[in-house]
């Protein structure tokens, strides 16, 4: 998760934002201040589970750059 953050806010001081290299692909309330979460970040897709001020990596769904748009291999 550290690369990660390292990852998304290296561009802060020079070059592309931070913020201009998250995408939020869809997000899904599932009660209680909990939702589960898809972003995008450097072209990898992340699932993130939010719960009040909490943020867990649930896995990693590569990306999609060399692949198809769900992370998977071509053909």
């Amino acid at each position: 998760m550290r690369e990660l953050i390292r990852r998304v806010f290296r561009g802060v001081h020079g070059g592309e934002s931070g913020a201009a290299r998250i995408q939020l692909v869809t997000s899904r309330y599932l009660g209680a201040k909990r939702f589960l979460t898809l972003v995008e970040v450097d072209g990898e897709r992340l699932l993130l589970a939010l719960a009040g001020d909490q943020v867990s990596l649930v896995a990693r769904l590569g990306g999609t750059r060399g692949g198809t748009k769900d992370g998977g291999e071509q053909a």
